[in-house]
């Protein structure tokens, strides 16, 4: 398991951090502004919050970088949610990330981008092309963040852009559907993970082909999409010719039940010893 450098550490302006997962206690004495994005004022209790690192002194520093690496090593999540390396004042570091944490769809819909969250934000940068990238960092350097299958600290740095030339910030219907993947990917992701030590190679690929073959088979929870995904992983479109996915499929479409319970029935019985 990762831990941060002190050089890299020192390197950060300000860091991301979620008060559901880290109480606020643990940062006592340092400046931190909340990022509710307006119309979500009633969430305020979930929302990040950003950390000003700037107003530590070097001692306060180690003393914070030692309890985040106890903190991972104990529950083998980071306490911070994000590093942000930047020259900006908090005020300017706020406005803009709160101007990118709701997006809206096509549709009119708003969509909670959960960028400060370190298993959203590692699919980013494949998923966003360099301009995009460009709009969600804008007012940093780079980003670090832990990567929770790799266990270790990564850095994005922020695209050399001419920021004139750049399109407004906005998804395609591509990306739309693999930011709408994300849970079952990283479902299927930690799967793997626990069963093969490490996340194979070409896994992540894979996965989200199986993702999105789900959803085109009429397959639209969770849980019932990461199943899918798993098996495809293994076998491939080859496992849309198995009398019992299809089966499985059929009967989860036409009564709008769950696709993993009907498909582990079928199982049972299938291996169950006839009694005569």
């Amino acid at each position: 398991m990762d831990s941060l450098i002190h050089r890299d550490f020192l390197e950060q302006a300000y860091a991301i951090v979620n008060p559901l997962q880290v109480p606020m206690a643990q940062f006592d004495g340092i400046p931190s502004s909340a990022l509710i994005p307006p119309g979500m004022e009633r969430h305020a209790r979930m929302m990040p919050r950003l950390l000003d690192l700037r107003a530590l002194g070097n001692d306060e520093r180690m003393d914070l970088l030692e309890r985040s690496d106890k903190w991972l090593r104990t529950f083998g999540d980071p306490m911070f949610s994000m590093l942000i390396e930047s020259n900006k004042q908090p005020a300017q570091v706020v406005a803009h990330l709160l101007k990118n944490m709701v997006m809206s769809r096509a549709d009119g819909k708003r969509f909670w981008l959960r960028f400060h969250d370190p298993r959203v934000f590692q699919h980013l940068p494949w998923i966003l092309d360099a301009g995009q990238l460009w709009h969600l960092m804008g007012r940093s350097r780079s980003w670090c963040f832990y990567d929770v299958f790799q266990q270790k600290w990564s850095r994005v740095e922020l695209p050399e852009l001419d920021d004139r030339t750049l399109p407004r910030f906005h998804f395609s219907p591509r990306q739309w559907e693999a930011l709408d993947l994300l849970q079952p990917l990283n479902d299927a992701l930690t799967e793997l993970q626990e069963r093969h030590e490490s996340i194979p190679e070409g896994a992540l690929a894979r996965v989200m082909e199986g993702l999105c073959a789900a959803s085109a088979n009429g397959l639209h929870s969770a849980e019932d999409q990461c199943e899918f995904a798993l098996q495809w992983f293994h076998e491939g479109e080859s496992m849309l010719g198995l009398p019992l996915v299809r089966q499985a499929l059929l009967q989860a479409n036409a009564e709008g039940g769950s696709y993993l319970s009907i498909k582990r029935e079928m199982e049972y019985a299938s291996s169950s010893p006839t009694v005569r």
